[in-house]
């Protein structure tokens, strides 16, 4: 399953984890994978409900609210892509990968929202953390 993503076989991966969903609807991992590829292949609208439903487990619900955040990103409903951010960043205050990636996210939709003055200051913590961060550079390079 992950390996057809990983080699970027995107229609085939839909197919196969809709199979495995059809036996287990709940299963976490399988929704998150149908989700990830989903957005990935730009049905952002399909991709929201798996996502909730992997969401649902703690183990995946970091990966889960990242995917969901950048849904609501492409559908322009920021401010859903926002508290998707807020919910890592209230899960992981010492995890620095998640908390970045969950800041550029909250960044991301902040400057879709028409609200630069957030945005940077969330690419400020990034560059804080990692001055070498590229991303942060061009996001803050788009909100001034």
């Amino acid at each position: 399953m992950k390996l057809k993503q990983e080699i970027g076989e995107w229609s085939e991966s839909v197919t196969l984890l809709q199979g495995i969903l059809e036996d287990a609807p709940d299963d976490p991992e399988a929704n998150l994978l149908l989700g990830l590829t989903q957005l990935r292949m730009g049905q952002a609208a399909l991709a929201i409900w798996p996502l909730e439903l992997a969401g649902r487990n703690p183990e995946y619900s970091d990966q889960a609210d990242l995917g969901l955040g950048g849904a609501y990103i492409q559908l322009d409903q920021y401010d859903a892509a926002v508290e998707a951010a807020d919910r890592v960043l209230a899960r992981n205050p010492d995890e620095p990968e998640l908390r970045a990636g969950a800041l550029r996210l909250r960044a991301s939709a902040n400057l879709g929202a028409k609200n630069p003055q957030a945005a940077i200051e969330d690419v400020q913590r990034i560059l804080a953390a990692d001055p070498s961060d590229t991303n942060a550079a061009v996001l803050l390079a788009q909100a001034q």
